[in-house]
């Protein structure tokens, strides 16, 4: 099965890509713990998947409260999920008043072409940024969450499971990146849980690093 195909629901995409070195890299102390059930028996994995449900749902809640308030405009870049953020967003209280919508830059010459990643690498640090940055310009963002990654099940350039954020914050990008566990479309999710909790972090206008 080809990356392309795993994870329903989303264009699961392994990018081909090398990760260049110094990309900060942050641990996700309040995501549910996928390490002790990841990797063990069906049960465990569907019990997985549903604690990122409730990440999601939670994440998505808290976002469209704070961007209310605020009068944020959010937007999201994604690549390996397909959409999936977006569809999240789109669906919380209050859409229409704070999310701007999505870009979905599948394949790479998408990204180099329509937002403007730099040739070379589509899983690095410089392709996120660049991703989130060009997303904000096109769509009037404020906020922007892009990702960038291998969902699997086989590696292009860099292990399944690695994946690169890019943040547009009101004029300022940075990035970071992570490496999950699980099937496709475990990292998928747990890609979505994560991108959402940076969101949530940041529409408020707290900075802080994630650690």
């Amino acid at each position: 099965m080809s990356a392309d195909d795993a994870a329903p629901g989303a264009g699961v995409q392994g990018d081909s890509s090398r990760r260049p070195r110094g990309i900060r890299r942050r641990v996700r102390d309040d995501l549910p713990d996928r390490s002790a059930v990841v990797g063990r028996d069906p049960a465990s994995t569907q019990e997985v998947r549903m604690m990122d449900s409730v990440t999601i749902d939670r994440e998505c809640r808290l976002i469209a409260d704070a961007a209310t308030v605020s009068e944020v405009r959010v937007a999201v870049a994604e690549s390996l999920t397909g959409g999936n953020i977006a569809a999240q967003l789109s669906r919380a209280p209050n859409s229409v008043e704070w999310f701007c919508g999505g870009i979905v830059a599948y394949r790479p010459e998408v990204k180099h072409g329509l937002l403007g990643v730099p040739d070379g690498p589509v899983v690095c640090a410089r392709a996120a940024e660049a991703m989130a940055a060009n997303t904000a310009r096109l769509l009037g963002a404020d906020l922007v969450v892009a990702v960038t990654g291998e969902a699997g099940p086989s590696a292009q350039e860099e292990p399944p499971g690695t994946v690169c954020f890019g943040l547009f914050d009101r004029g300022e990008v940075s990035s970071s990146d992570e490496t999950f566990d699980g099937e496709p479309e475990d990292i998928v999710t747990a890609t979505v849980a994560h991108a959402l909790r940076l969101v949530r972090a940041r529409v408020d206008g707290d900075r802080r690093e994630i650690s």
